[in-house]
Formats: structure tokens, C-alpha cells, sequence
């Protein structure tokens, strides 16, 4: 009876050890934790993709290789409009050696304007104001025996009656101006153009009035307008020299790498904004429109004009670009 009472203490007593410390370690087992922490994963990195880029200004001399096909020009300055017209600058040419010729009309004590006093009155007779005409061979002979070194046409015209055919036709039909009207025009600065200008058929038809002029003559009236206009402009609004525009300044950036999305992103962006764009790639689609593919050693170098010219291109690329501005 005895025996029993102790081994219901001893029962009793293990019951309260086990409700106070749920924790009941065994000899000889593992630790166990009712709350375990959750396992520690090392995130594996993704791989990384190194894109190079570089940027710069393009040399003066259009030396810059952007790729293996395309170099960045720089374009030349805008070339300005010439102060005359070749019609214009013929006149000049010209009249600075007629008025040199010396003719029994002159007025007394008669000095030849320079070539500076001739182009001041007629400096505004540009292509647009006194515009240029095809010159016939006839009239291109006149021009050019009138410039050269000797002065046997200019005496015969200058010197003597204005009126010598078929040399003062051509004269009167290419300027707008016959010879007498060019002498005191010009180098005894006389009063302005008035009038028309008439071929001889028109002072010897029975009836000028209804008279047709032929054709060469009524262009040449049109051509005594334009001199009409630019010799007025000449005094009125003289000539000023513009300065010369600078030059433009390119640019030029690329980006090197596996083909991607930021390849892709930065030609999106370059053209949007109107770039010029290449791209040079080790490996390109299988497709005729590429042409044959480049020897092993090479890359295939590429103009680009739309994002879709990039699909199927694998592998290292580098697209460039440059503009100007």
C-alpha cells in the first residue's frame, strides 16, 4: 500500500513537470524547437549586362568613324547668294574697260569711273533682282571679246557709233541696254532706263504701231525691268555684306553590347529626335535583305532607319549616331 502512494507522487509530480516545460528532452535525441526559424535562401544574382557608352564632338575635319561605316560630317557653311548675277558681274566687267575708251561724244574734261565707282551703281543686281538668261553663242562670243586684253571690239563699239550690228544686238538683247544708253549710263552716270528697247525692223516697219516685236527683243525688255529695278535698289538700298554663318557642330554617341532592350531604347530614342543611326553587329538575321553575311574576322556594319531593322540581330552590337546643328 505503501509502494502504491509513492508511485502516485512520483506520477503526480511528473504530470506538473510536463505542464510547466513542454520542452522535455530526451538523453540520447536531438534538440527539437516548437517554433523552428524559416531556412535562409542566398538569393542567386541575375547575370548582368554591361553596356559601354561613349559621347563626343565630332572633328572639324570629318574625320570622326562613328562605325566601320559611317563617319560624321561636318557640313559645309550655307554658301551665300553672290552679290551680282553673271549677267551683272559681265556688265561690270565689261563697262570698267568700255568707259576707259575714249569717244569723240565724251563731255569735256571726262575721267572713267574706276570698277569700284561702276559696281557702287549697280550693286544690287543680284540673281534675284537682274536675273540671269541663257546667253547664246553669239552673245557669249560678244561678253568674251569684250573682256579680253585687247581692245579692238571695245573701240569699235565704245569709240565710234554706238550702233553696230550684229555686235550691238547681241549687246542690247543679253543686258536689257543698248550700247549709246551703257556709255552714259554707266560712265558718264547719266539719268536712269526708261523706255523699251526696239530691234531696227521696229524704226523701219511702215507701221510701228502695230508692229510685233520678235521674241529675243521682248525678253530683253523683260531683262531692262529687272535693270530698272536693281538699279534703283542700288542707290536706295545699297548692298550690305552679311556675315558669314558658322559653321554647324555635330555629336556623336554610341552604345556597346549584347543586343537588348537598351540598345533597342537608345536607337528608339536617337531616331525619334532625328539622328543619324548605324549599328555594326557580329551576327545578323538570315535574311537576303542584309546582304551576304561578313567574313568570320568582320563585322556587318548597317544604316538604320526604324527599330524593326534591329529584331533578330544577336549578339555584341554597337549602334551609333550623330546630328548636327
Amino acid at each position: 500500500m505503501k509502494s502504491k502512494k509513492i508511485l502516485c507522487v512520483l506520477c503526480f509530480s511528473l504530470f506538473g513537470l510536463w505542464s510547466c516545460n513542454q520542452d522535455l528532452r530526451f538523453s540520447g535525441s536531438p534538440q527539437v524547437s516548437k517554433l523552428m526559424d524559416p531556412p535562409v535562401i542566398d538569393p542567386i544574382d541575375p547575370v548582368k549586362t554591361e553596356y559601354l557608352k561613349n559621347q563626343g564632338v565630332c572633328a572639324a575635319d570629318s574625320s570622326t568613324q562613328v562605325t566601320s561605316c559611317m563617319k560624321c560630317p561636318i557640313p559645309p557653311p550655307p554658301v551665300q547668294a553672290p552679290q551680282l548675277s553673271f549677267k551683272a558681274q559681265a556688265l561690270l566687267e565689261i563697262m570698267s574697260r568700255a568707259c576707259q575708251v575714249p569717244n569723240k561724244s565724251d563731255p569735256d574734261n571726262y575721267i572713267a569711273p574706276t570698277r569700284e565707282a561702276i559696281l557702287a551703281q549697280i550693286n544690287r543686281c543680284s540673281p534675284s533682282l537682274y536675273k540671269d538668261t541663257t546667253a547664246t553663242s553669239a552673245q557669249n562670243s560678244l561678253i568674251q571679246s569684250l573682256v579680253k586684253d585687247s581692245d579692238t571690239l571695245r573701240r569699235k563699239m565704245f569709240g565710234n557709233l554706238w550702233y553696230n550690228p550684229p555686235y550691238s544686238d547681241n549687246f542690247e538683247t543679253f543686258f536689257g541696254l543698248d550700247v549709246g544708253e551703257a556709255r552714259g549710263l554707266i560712265c558718264y552716270r547719266n539719268s536712269g532706263v526708261s523706255g523699251a528697247i526696239y530691234d531696227a525692223g521696229y524704226y523701219n516697219s511702215p507701221d510701228s504701231f502695230n508692229y510685233r516685236m520678235p521674241k529675243e527683243y521682248v525678253q530683253a525688255n523683260q531683262i531692262r525691268e529687272d535693270l530698272k529695278n536693281c538699279l534703283t535698289e542700288s542707290t536706295s538700298h545699297p548692298w550690305v555684306k552679311q556675315p558669314d554663318p558658322p559653321p554647324k557642330t555635330c555629336r556623336f554617341e554610341s552604345i556597346s553590347g549584347l543586343s537588348g532592350e537598351p540598345i533597342q531604347e537608345q536607337v528608339k530614342l536617337w531616331l525619334s529626335q532625328g539622328w543619324t543611326v548605324s549599328i555594326e553587329a557580329s551576327s545578323l538575321p538570315n535574311d537576303p535583305d542584309y546582304g551576304p553575311p561578313p567574313p568570320s574576322n568582320q563585322n556587318q556594319c548597317l544604316p538604320l532607319t526604324t527599330t524593326e531593322e534591329l529584331k533578330g540581330m544577336q549578339g555584341a552590337l554597337k549602334a551609333a549616331a550623330y546630328i548636327c546643328r
